[in-house]
């Protein structure tokens, strides 16, 4: 992997250099490019040979028809090179002949066109180049037209020598077009560079043809492997935090604050670091701090670093504040999925309170399934019924949820979000669930920027929804198996400790958020905290000096990850003392959650069960609460 600097000397050496085009030098607005085919559903919608193709259907007959074409075009020529035109050919075909193809065709090159941005770390190793008099070259793997992408680049600002897209050439870069350009514009091989974000793709078709390759990864992965940094200036500034922050600690002693001081303080400081590095490494000009969970991170950004104004927030979201506006799309299985799940038997009332629905005004619906207002959903065949409730009643669900997210879209205008282009999400963890309900309603918005999760961990068994783009501080490192199994086990203690004392948003209105559920005592946790801010008062600026450093190791978290993995008999105490509210209106003291992972001979297996058990208790958490965190 190649840094920015690293290119510099590269585009010196060389006489002539190629720059990949997608995410190397232009990127579209969205965190998928499945995404722009969503937009693109929308600018066709009122086509007559659209009728009856929803969202998701179109998406796929788009996806289907591009993996078609492909397949025919190898079995006709040998390669998987097409063209726009190829595409659309057979969507058309797969409807029968209905499509105006022409018609399509335009319509998705001014999408696409609408959505495409500059990559600013491309845009710079261009200009350099240019300023050097090299001979500069886009080459891309695209189905795009060569003049489209020309069009694209010169607006841009990217004035090009040649332009060469597989489309047209019949050829990707795996496969000879880079050797193509060679031969066509009688070019030294050894005397090039070629500068993309693939290295099975730009490295090696490179290298295939004796060329030297940098290449610079876009931060676009769903949840991107990070790799320890290279130089040893971050560790061991962290490994000088650590050594104050518990020095003089007792484990046995009992004292809520002072464990606070000596684990949570360094915790706290390290994922601070992280967020701020991953936003200024993928170019984030908005971190959107999650409310409860981050109040710590957004209070520490605010005092300790300098940011341009509006660049960071405290944002008032929750799992019931976003998901209930994300059904003003339209309700999916895996929706309906969420609206009838649980983990306890729970009435149909509940169901419908979450929703903001009158379940009295559905007797006749309910009975209809036989069901009634206070039958106990329980089982598997009980959400069947109450889903062909919901399914029967999807109009109502809809507009109430087209009503939240007017009332949305106005809290979110409010907080600036909306104008920014590439937004970090900084939450605690661990599936992405809020953050892939937020990507739904900023869609539904008619936002079309960059979202991207930055989280404490993620868990093994999550995977991204809607495939958004998520990284994680702990659970990326080499070691993370080590942190997932304390993670994974002991959930609820993490969330207690970083979550404030402010009861969650439920809805929003006037642009304002709706704060309701009780605020538990919670003395245990409020000590903890005031010694994480006394421990970031007290070591300002060896921490102000990490915020600035390069990417955080791990080494920050260890004193915490040891209290999750091995606690002393004072420290489960202490924690077990805790009622965590879970989000269905039970309360769970922590030591029941903790007491799988203190074992010392059999801790991998105790670890790998309670990972188990509390990815099932977590899976609960897409259900809709009127408490949910």
């Amino acid at each position: 992997m190649t840094t920015h600097g690293d290119v510099l000397p590269l585009i010196d050496k060389a006489t002539w250099v190629s720059f990949d085009v997608f995410d190397t030098l232009i990127e579209r607005s969205v965190s998928h490019y499945v995404h722009a085919f969503s937009v693109l559903h929308e600018a066709l919608a009122d086509r007559n040979w659209m009728a009856g193709i929803n969202r998701e259907e179109f998406v796929r007959r788009r996806i289907r028809a591009e993996r078609l074409a492909r397949r025919q075009k190898f079995n006709d020529i040998s390669s998987v090179e097409v063209s726009l035109h190829d595409i659309w050919a057979r969507f058309d075909l797969d409807l029968g002949g209905r499509v105006d193809v022409d018609d399509a065709i335009a319509a998705e090159i001014a999408i696409e066109t609408s959505l495409i941005n500059v990559r600013h770390n491309g845009k710079e190793l261009f200009d350099y180049a240019r300023s050097k008099g090299k001979t500069v070259i886009a080459v891309s793997d695209m189905y795009h037209s060569t003049s489209t992408i020309s069009e694209w680049l010169t607006r841009h600002g990217f004035e090009m020598h040649h332009v060469f897209v597989s489309g047209d050439m019949g050829s990707g870069k795996r496969d000879g077009l880079l050797g193509l350009v060679v031969r066509q514009l009688n070019l030294d091989p050894k005397k090039g560079l070629h500068i993309g974000d693939k290295h099975d793709v730009d490295g090696i078709g490179a290298q295939r043809v004796g060329m030297k390759a940098a290449v610079l990864p876009h931060p676009h992965d769903h949840i991107r492997p990070v790799a320890p940094p290279t130089n040893n200036v971050t560790p061991v500034l962290e490994s000088a935090i650590v050594a104050r922050a518990v020095n003089g600690y007792e484990p046995d002693s009992g004292d809520a604050r002072a464990l606070g001081f000596a684990y949570l303080g360094p915790m706290v400081a390290g994922f601070t670091a992280y967020a701020l590095h991953t936003a200024r490494a993928h170019d984030l000009d908005f971190l959107s701090f999650t409310s409860r969970d981050c109040k710590m991170l957004d209070d520490v950004t605010t005092e300790f670093v300098r940011t341009p104004a509006g660049s960071h927030g405290y944002l008032h979201f929750s799992r019931r504040s976003l998901y209930l506006p994300a059904l003003a799309g339209g309700i999916s299985d895996h929706d309906m999925g969420n609206l009838t799940g649980g983990l306890w038997a729970t009435p149909v009332r509940d169901y419908f309170s979450r929703i903001d629905l009158d379940v009295d005004t559905y007797r006749d619906v309910l009975a209809h399934h036989d069901l009634s207002p206070d039958s106990v959903i329980h089982n598997k065949n009980s959400r069947y019924l109450l889903s062909l409730v919901f399914r029967d009643i999807e109009r109502d669900v809809v507009e109430i949820a087209t009503t939240r997210l007017s009332e949305l879209s106005e809290y979110l205008r409010h907080t600036g979000l909306l104008e920014a282009h590439r937004v970090g999400f900084v939450d605690v963890g661990w599936r992405g669930s809020v953050q892939a309900s937020l990507e739904r309603c900023l869609r539904l918005i008619g936002w079309h920027g960059h979202l991207e999760g930055i989280y404490v961990g993620l868990l093994w068994a999550s995977h991204p929804l809607n495939d958004q783009t998520m990284s994680a501080w702990l659970t990326s490192f080499p070691r993370h198996r080590q942190f997932h199994a304390a993670l994974a086990g002991a959930v609820p203690v993490v969330e207690a400790m970083f979550q404030a004392n402010e009861p969650s948003v439920s809805s929003y209105v006037d642009g304002l958020p709706v704060l309701r559920g009780p605020v538990h005592s919670r003395e245990i946790i409020d000590h903890l905290q005031h010694g994480a801010r006394d421990f970031i008062s007290t070591n300002e600026k060896l921490i102000t000096r990490l915020f600035t450093a390069g990417q955080p190791d791990h080494v920050l978290a260890q004193p915490l990850m040891r209290l999750l993995t091995h606690p002393t008999v004072a420290e489960a105490r202490l924690l077990g003392s805790v009622l965590y509210a879970d989000g269905f209106g039970e309360n769970a003291e922590v030591r029941t959650i903790l007491r799988p992972v203190t074992g010392k001979n059999k801790v991998a297996s105790q670890a790998r069960e309670s990972e188990r058990r509390i990815t099932q208790w977590r899976a609960g958490f897409d259900v809709l609460s009127s408490e949910s965190n």
